[in-house]
């Protein structure tokens, strides 16, 4: 067993012989809105992992929700027919809601990162901010409508206005990576960003828009404890909709720089990240989004799976942190293939 050491915990890396491949399976597609995201991800993951250690076969899911091996589609007992450890990059409704993860769960194959359960309590704001709320963590005040059930727009306009300060931002409540999410500055393009979110979610919320830092917080598992990565500050780029004042954020366009705030205030933001994983019961890693108004922390959203795309945060996170993907991953698997005993956290409690 060869160890590395990186500050905070301990990335115990396996080494496998040329006779003793791991077969992985990488999971690719998933929803259309999507699906860039997944392919992006897994190509550089494949092109990152030791292929003197892995055999990998991919698995494309298609928009249908077909298993597809070699451009032909198969049944999941199929696909995964060998495969030691899964690794999903899939990423929107087929993995968000969990579907692909039961399958897998009940082939009883490893896969990376949390379990179905706890991936769909992270992904559902309006269930996370209330565990949050009841856990002492600070969330943004919100609103929630059914877009299913809006009859009438006007009266939401009212609703919204008469609780808000404008702007507010307009998102849905089960989609990361800034989709369908909009800052509305003018009440009269509050329906068309509702419309706009309910194209990814019907439940749509409505938050306070709040000026301050948007900072984020990796937090990896390793044999020795779970650790905070030195947080990222996020400064989004805003492009406007054609027809309409509101406005959308770029994510690709964003710059990311570790975050160079009192030692304190890093301290706590890691502190924080890592009480949320363990709330919620997530593994092997997760992404926390925060907003920092001078000393007062917001938690915004929780993202189960990060995506390893050339130029993502979680990247980048790993990078800072000094370790590259192709190490990230051996730790990864060694991990799903040989889980470490789960802490109760049934009493985990947040001391800030």
């Amino acid at each position: 067993m060869k160890v590395r050491a990186l500050p905070g915990g301990q990335l115990f890396i396996k080494n496998v012989s040329q006779d003793e491949k791991t077969k992985i399976a990488l999971l690719i597609g998933g929803s259309p809105s999507l699906r860039d995201v997944s392919l992006e991800a897994a190509s550089v993951i494949e092109g990152s992992i030791d292929k003197s250690k892995y055999d990998v076969k991919k698995i494309v899911i298609d928009e249908k929700g077909r298993w597809i091996v070699n451009d032909y589609p198969k049944n999941a007992a199929l696909a995964l027919k060998g495969v030691n450890v899964v690794i999903n990059t899939l990423h929107g409704e087929y993995s968000d809601v969990a579907p692909i993860q039961t399958t897998i769960e009940r082939m009883q194959i490893p896969y990376t990162g949390s379990t179905s359960l706890a991936a769909t309590m992270a992904i559902d704001k309006l269930a996370s901010r209330l565990l949050f709320r009841q856990n002492g963590l600070v969330v943004p005040t919100t609103l929630n409508f059914d877009f299913r059930k809006i009859l009438d727009f006007k009266s939401v306009q009212r609703e919204i206005t008469s609780y808000f300060n404008l702007p507010v931002v307009i998102k849905p409540n089960s989609k990361g990576f800034s989709f369908g999410v909009g800052i509305v500055k003018d009440a009269a393009d509050i329906p068309e960003a509702i419309r706009y979110a309910a194209g990814f979610d019907k439940i749509i919320l409505v938050e306070e828009f709040l000026r301050g830092l948007e900072v984020s917080c990796m937090v990896v598992e390793t044999r020795s404890g779970l650790v905070g990565l030195p947080p990222v500050v996020l400064m989004p780029v805003f492009k406007k909709q054609a027809s309409s004042s509101f406005d959308i954020p770029e994510t690709k366009d964003a710059k990311l720089n570790i975050a160079h705030l009192d030692e304190e205030i890093i301290k706590r933001i890691k502190t924080v990240a890592v009480y949320i994983h363990k709330l919620l019961g997530l593994r092997h890693y997760s992404k926390t989004d925060f907003i920092l108004i001078k000393d007062k922390l917001y938690v915004l959203e929780v993202n189960p799976f990060p995506a390893f795309t050339k130029n993502s945060l979680a990247l980048k996170a790993i990078n800072w942190w000094g370790i590259d993907l192709n190490k990230f991953l051996d730790h990864l698997i060694d991990l799903t293939l040989n889980p470490q005993k789960e802490d109760n956290f049934s009493n985990v409690r947040l001391a800030l």
